[in-house]
């Protein structure tokens, strides 16, 4: 009998999943994905699912889902990033969305990784040199509070994914977006609660009206311009 697997790898898509990932993610990517795109997302999973037993970054249920309900989720904000992009992935965590995006930008754009806890921001550098992406992913190793103090706006699209309400996120999205540049929310089935609050809120005057895209598995990505403060 062979040797037993942690239950972290037992976990771990098989490659029929794969197949079913790649071609979902094809839609979404506008292709099909190539062999590298292939096994530095399956690398990726590896990574994630190996560091899991010593320092938990995720929970037992995101290893479980993590194709179809992570990494897809991930890729549903990739047809809003165009070429030449500065892009903010607020609250990184172990990656998601902001590394899964990361393997597929243009090497002209950027990707920042943002993450407060030392842990996560440790497994985010080795990612991404294990997985190549120093090209074109970043880890800063700052909270967006701080990182802004060094070089306010530098960012054409912010993107998040579980951090919080709208308003917190818009409030950390601001002072590190361009005029005109867009803040990415990936919200679940209470959004309406939290685009009506954010509406009320002081924040909202930097932004234009929010405009929302439903998602086919469910959920939407809440689209929040940033506007100049002359425009109210």
């Amino acid at each position: 009998m062979g040797k037993r697997l942690p239950a972290a790898d037992r976990r771990l898509p098989t490659p029929d999943d794969w197949a079913t990932f790649g071609r979902q993610a094809a839609g979404l990517v506008g292709r099909s994905l190539s062999a590298d795109e292939g096994r530095t997302l399956e690398a990726y999973v590896g990574l994630l699912a190996e560091w899991n037993q010593t320092y938990n970054l995720v929970g037992p249920s995101v290893l479980e889902r993590v194709l179809d309900r992570h990494l897809l989720d991930s890729l549903t904000l990739l047809p809003h990033l165009g070429p030449r992009q500065r892009v903010a992935d607020l609250g990184s965590g172990a990656g998601l969305p902001g590394l899964v995006l990361g393997v597929f930008l243009d090497l002209d754009s950027r990707m920042d990784l943002i993450e407060g806890a030392e842990k996560k921001n440790r497994f985010l550098r080795h990612a991404v040199a294990r997985l190549g992406l120093v090209n074109r992913v970043r880890v800063p190793g700052q909270r967006a509070e701080l990182l802004v103090r060094e070089q306010p706006s530098p960012y054409t699209t912010v993107v998040s994914r579980a951090l919080g309400s709208l308003i917190y996120g818009a409030e950390l999205a601001a002072p590190l977006l361009e005029t005109g540049g867009n803040y990415l929310a990936l919200k679940g089935e209470r959004h309406e609660e939290e685009v009506t609050a954010f509406l009320d809120a002081p924040i909202a005057q930097r932004f234009a009206a929010p405009r929302i895209q439903r998602l086919d598995a469910g959920g939407v990505i809440v689209i929040l311009k940033k506007v100049s403060r002359e425009t109210h």
